[in-house]
């Protein structure tokens, strides 16, 4: 590549990458919508208007005749490590889901980093399990956010968890141009449909002046996370560029336990190989926000961790947990148990009175997560 052309990716690089922090959210910065009776907050702009209204009917029958709290949010971005570190900083924050109960469920979408991620309270860790939330959302959400359908994907998601949990719920709206259900059926909507459809997001104007005070490092690093993919798919006998074999033929040259990685959307392997001299190299692609560790048995990244309240811990005493770790592969398990801190009590702050959380009429319901949940990208 030419130099200017270098200089020229490593600027817009920095561009995206600072262009991107400007407009990342803390969990104080996002708005709760209990004050106002309601259980979205789509700060991204992703759902339409008529889809909102179902979600907050929806969920407000719901919570009537289970006790159950659900809230909904979409962000641009966020400040946390992960979405996922997000998730359950703004569940805890918020408390959503009943005291002593801990029956509550957020779903997030963080839109530049296109996650999802569905966050549940120690109390619906059993019913909800992590492994249901993951193969519900490939099922029945991805497949709406890939053609564009936030609103129908979020919707689906919110009416199966619903009717996994024992809730009366009406068919979805939002079915006839897109079965969510259905993983083949993501197929751009006719762009003859009258009814509002999702559009690109309007962002908020970027901080120009920390762009530019982070581009030169950025054009550094984007500059040799360049080099290092190009290394990896050259190869080093012929040093012509290696072809890629698509991933429905390259789990013959995987072993079991990168096989069970990919399954589970762990790891997602890319096998490259050379046409001239027939080398062949396997690049590991790791996914962050997967929920997986590495195993400490086999050592593959097909770990889990859940865990189950014992007793709810209170503003007087703590409570206990069971915690507990499986590998999807070889099978190794261990459980332990592990105190739960005391609640803080309710401020006396008159001012909070209304916008508190953990209590009251126009606030979540006390409720508190340790984590469990899951996610996907689309």
């Amino acid at each position: 590549m030419a130099r200017g052309g270098f200089w020229g990716l490593g600027w817009g690089l920095a561009l995206l990458v600072w262009a991107q922090a400007a407009w990342a959210v803390s969990v104080t910065d996002v708005v709760n919508p209990r004050p106002s009776g309601g259980w979205v907050s789509d700060q991204a702009e992703m759902i339409d208007a008529a889809t909102e209204a179902r979600l907050n009917a929806m969920i407000d029958a719901a919570e009537k005749e289970l006790g159950v709290e659900i809230a909904v949010v979409t962000v641009t971005d966020v400040d946390s490590p992960t979405p996922k570190d997000f998730a359950t900083e703004l569940f805890n924050h918020w408390k959503i889901g009943k005291a002593g109960q801990d029956n509550g469920l957020l779903v997030l979408m963080v839109r530049d980093q296109r996650r999802l991620e569905m966050e549940t309270g120690y109390g619906l860790e059993s019913s909800l399990t992590d492994g249901w939330l993951k193969t519900m959302q490939q099922e029945r959400m991805v497949p709406a956010f890939k053609a564009g359908r936030y609103g129908a994907g979020l919707e689906a998601g919110v009416h199966a968890s619903i009717q996994k949990l024992g809730g009366t719920v009406p068919p979805l709206a939002d079915a006839p141009d897109l079965d969510v259900s259905n993983p083949n059926s993501a197929a751009p909507v006719n762009s003859s449909d009258p009814r509002p459809q999702a559009s690109a997001p309007r962002r908020s104007e970027p901080n120009w002046a920390l762009i530019a005070m982070g581009a030169t490092g950025v054009v550094a690093v984007g500059g040799a996370g360049a080099w290092h993919h190009r290394r990896q798919r050259t190869c080093p006998q012929c040093a012509i560029r290696m072809e890629m074999i698509p991933d429905e033929e390259d789990d013959v040259k995987l072993d079991a336990g990168q096989r069970t990685e990919e399954a589970i959307g762990s790891v997602d392997y890319q096998l490259f190989f050379c046409r001239q001299c027939g080398f062949n190299r396997v690049i590991e692609n790791g996914k962050w926000f997967s929920g997986y560790s590495r195993c400490g048995g086999c050592g593959y990244k097909t770990s889990r961790t859940t865990s189950t309240t014992i007793s709810a811990a209170t503003t007087t005493s703590t409570g206990l947990e069971e915690v507990s770790t499986s590998c999807e592969h070889c099978g190794a398990s261990s459980t332990h148990t592990r105190v739960i801190p005391m609640i803080s009590p309710p401020s006396d702050n008159s001012s909070s009175s209304s916008s508190s959380f953990g209590g009251g009429s126009d606030s979540f319901g006390g409720g508190s997560s340790g984590g469990g949940g899951a996610g996907s990208s689309w």
